[in-house]
């Protein structure tokens, strides 16, 4: 389910740079961006990618495409999204 590693210290990119740097490394697979704060939430529009907020966490979201209120959820809310026209 997780590929990818990347943090500013590393790359020198921010965390919509790291998005897509790890998408590209990855070969641009269907993918959703799972977080929990605002900060997530636009850092994953500005990589032009859908956002999950993780509502178990620690922030809010204004606008996510889903939410996801365990993280044992996880696997069904993906097989859910990757069908849906989000990912047409």
């Amino acid at each position: 389910c997780f590929r990818g590693h990347a943090c500013p210290g590393d790359t020198g990119l921010g965390k919509a740079g790291n998005i897509r740097r790890i998408l590209q490394e990855a070969g641009n697979p269907r993918a959703f961006y799972l977080g929990d704060t605002d900060g997530d939430e636009r850092a994953a529009r500005e990589a032009g990618g859908p956002f999950v907020h993780a509502a178990y966490g620690f922030g809010h979201a204004e606008h996510p495409d889903a939410v996801l209120t365990r993280f044992s959820d996880l696997p069904a809310l993906a097989a859910r999204l990757f069908s849906s026209p989000l990912f047409g």
